[in-house]
């Protein structure tokens, strides 16, 4: 056998399952937050996470930040920020800046909810009994 009839399998099976899903349920999200490591947000961002999202809105969550580097943080905010979307500094482990994301959630669905409201759903929410979205 030669070394060219070999076939590397560098994309592993539970993220192809994984990817498969994502595609799947995607219809179902108004808003996607990524979760990107503040050590290390280049290294933690999925390069084929906005292929999947198409024109879905985005929040990034900088997660960590007690871990990461503040200047450098800074300069990763300001880079993000800077490309449009908007992002939050959080700590998980301790709550940190969890209300702030919300917010940015809540300002990011607006355009959904409102045009919710105007179709006469009676919540700001997708689980309202008459009038499901797919």
């Amino acid at each position: 056998m030669l070394l060219q009839d070999f076939k590397i399998q560098w994309f592993p099976g539970h993220m192809t399952k994984a990817k498969r899903m994502m595609e799947s349920q995607i219809k179902l999200v108004d808003v996607v937050v990524e979760m990107l490591d503040a050590r290390i947000p280049r290294s933690s961002t999925n390069p084929m996470l906005q292929g999947i999202l198409g024109n879905k809105p985005k929040v990034i969550a900088l997660n960590k930040i007690d871990m990461a580097d503040k200047a450098k943080t800074d300069l990763w905010l300001d880079k993000l920020k800077n490309s449009g979307l908007p992002v939050c500094k959080i700590d998980c482990a301790t709550g940190k800046g969890v209300k702030q994301l919300i917010s940015a959630i809540q300002l990011a669905a607006k355009p959904v909810t409102e045009k919710m409201a105007e179709e006469g759903c009676p919540q700001s929410s997708r689980t309202c009994d008459d009038c499901w979205y797919s």
